[in-house]
């Protein structure tokens, strides 16, 4: 905004009225106003592009929104309701995200947020052939995507190693997340809570031990045909 309309907004703050164009007599108006920037204010200040007591009139109560890179637990969350959204305003039966579907977006980085994010998810329900997201339908960057070797989910598993939290990417905690999702009839939900870890960090804990499970992930929704994983 320039600097000769932040006046002219910082005079209605202060004031709490407009003067319409040809008018005559001020007009008082009761607004609770909520600004929103991506913008460094202290920077755009010290550039002169920003009038300090304008910032000082906003800045009554601050909100940092962190980007969704480091909101990994809320991946899942908007995906999911993103999907609904949107496979209702096109009018297509779908149902939900594969498991390496959903493990590709929460290992994705996100650099253009949530907006990143609804834009993926529209370009996979326009690109679907079926009623569940498939990786090639989201067309993530590759460096991005998810890479993990198939496993079969009636494979032979280890026991041996018990429901510990490994903290970083080993056999032992390749064993301990097989070994949960085997104990568990390959529940995420119950796996992840064996582990002792959420649902995001099992995904991730999945993809950086090379592992990608043959069962689906599936969308819980009541407007959607949804079936329990």
């Amino acid at each position: 905004m320039p600097i000769d309309l932040q006046g002219l907004l910082l005079r209605f703050l202060q004031e709490g009225e407009v003067l319409r164009v040809g008018g005559r007599r001020p007009i008082k108006v009761d607004v609770r106003v909520v600004a929103a920037t991506n913008v460094r204010l202290r920077e755009a200040i010290a550039a002169g592009k920003l009038r300090e007591d304008l910032f000082y009139r906003l800045n009554v109560l601050t909100i940092h929104l962190p980007p969704l890179r480091e909101r990994s637990g809320d991946v899942e969350l908007l995906a999911t309701c993103f999907l609904r959204e949107i496979a209702r305003e096109l009018r297509r039966e779908m149902r939900g995200f594969t498991q390496a579907a959903m493990a590709a977006l929460l290992a994705h980085d996100w650099p253009g947020n949530v907006r990143e994010l609804i834009a993926t998810v529209r370009r996979a329900v326009v690109l679907a052939d079926g009623p569940l997201i498939e990786v090639s339908d989201m067309r993530l960057e590759p460096a991005q995507a998810m890479t993990a070797g198939h496993l079969d989910a009636n494979a032979q598993l280890s026991r041996n190693s018990g429901a510990a939290r490994p903290r970083r990417s080993s056999s032992a905690e390749r064993e301990a997340v097989l070994h949960a999702l085997q104990e568990h009839r390959f529940n995420m939900s119950r796996a992840a809570v064996a582990l002792g870890v959420s649902r995001a960090t099992l995904y991730r804990m999945l993809q950086r031990n090379g592992i990608e499970l043959a069962q689906q992930f599936l969308v819980r929704s009541p407007e959607l045909a949804v079936l329990d994983d």
